[in-house]
């Protein structure tokens, strides 16, 4: 039961990083919902088979699984639970990685070249928690703003293709996303 708590942690961990960023693919995040869901069955068996072998009656487990005592008893079936440990992986731990895009150098900060963007920072604060700061930004800025930090040391400057969005990253405050306006009248899907 250990093992599969830690691979939650794991698992959500990944989950975490990914939906920080702005620009994580829906793959990418379905596929640690299901990762996460997987583990998630696995340890409710491990818990069913549990109960069972203490000799504690499964109606304690019913109401809390939404499953009667009947259900519980056929669907985790203690041999198939233990053949199904015994040849379990455990999930490998995502290295967090910022952006795939590379670095730009201050010659290539020109590629940046749309006219207006909206800025977005995700934070937390030890008083509010999670935040999202939106803040709208001209391209000339933005570009200034660029050329400057890919100067620095401390600061690296991402353009993602096609989707355009632009990010500082910096250790020290982490990714400030940079994605272009949508022009007046043109309707987006947002989720």
């Amino acid at each position: 039961m250990r093992d599969i708590a830690e691979d939650c942690t794991v698992v959500s961990e990944a989950l975490l990083h990914s939906a920080y960023s702005v620009a994580a693919p829906n793959t990418e995040l379905l596929q640690r919902l299901v990762a996460l869901r997987d583990l998630v069955d696995e340890a409710i068996r491990v818990v069913v088979v549990r109960q069972r072998a203490q000799g504690e009656p499964l109606a304690d487990l019913a109401p809390i699984a939404n499953r009667t005592e009947d259900r519980l008893r056929k669907k985790y079936d203690p041999p198939s639970v233990d053949r199904a440990l015994a040849t379990r992986r455990r999930p490998t731990p995502v290295t967090y990685t910022p952006n795939t895009a590379a670095a730009l150098t201050p010659a290539e900060t020109g590629l940046i070249t749309g006219e207006h963007y909206t800025s977005s920072f995700r934070g937390l604060s030890l008083r509010h928690g999670a935040f999202t700061h939106h803040e709208p930004v001209s391209g000339a800025w933005l570009r200034s703003m660029a050329s400057k930090a890919a100067r620095t040391r401390t600061v690296s400057v991402h353009l993602e293709l096609p989707s355009g969005i632009v990010t500082l990253h910096s250790r020290l405050v982490g990714d400030v996303f940079f994605h272009p306006a949508i022009p007046a009248g043109t309707q987006s899907l947002s989720a």
